[in-house]
């Protein structure tokens, strides 16, 4: 994890789907606070992609705030029952797919990422009021 995390740093990408994952690595919402020996904090990118498809996690934390910067998220084909508020935090996010999961609501704040272009949900809720 921690060379993974490491090459995140340096491209702003992680890609942890397909590990059967049961939930998001606390130092995935850290990235940024755990700069390794050897790398330089100013070299250090923050998380612009975050792919978790294809795993069992049931529950994405509040603690997704901490990637402001995260323009990409796609947390498909996972066991998510609902979104965190925090979501409407992220103002960079671009493209949300939440596809395959077991959403029944999607959180208001999500309107307040204005800057998002592209989502996939589940066809039952995207005829919902947001």
């Amino acid at each position: 994890m921690e060379r993974m995390l490491k090459a995140a740093r340096a491209s702003g990408s992680l890609n942890l789907s397909n590990r059967s994952l049961k939930e998001v690595p606390n130092e995935v919402y850290k990235s940024m606070d755990a700069v390794g020996e050897g790398e330089n904090w100013w070299e250090a990118l923050e998380l612009q992609k975050l792919i978790l498809a294809h795993n069992e996690i049931e529950l994405l934390k509040e603690d997704i705030r901490n990637l402001p910067m995260l323009s990409v998220l796609n947390i498909s084909h996972n066991k998510l029952s609902h979104l965190p508020a925090a979501i409407g935090e992220l103002k960079s996010l671009k493209a949300l797919d939440v596809s395959s999961n077991l959403l029944r609501e999607i959180p208001e704040e999500i309107g307040s990422v204005t800057s998002l272009i592209k989502h996939q949900t589940i066809p039952s809720l995207a005829c919902q009021k947001i």
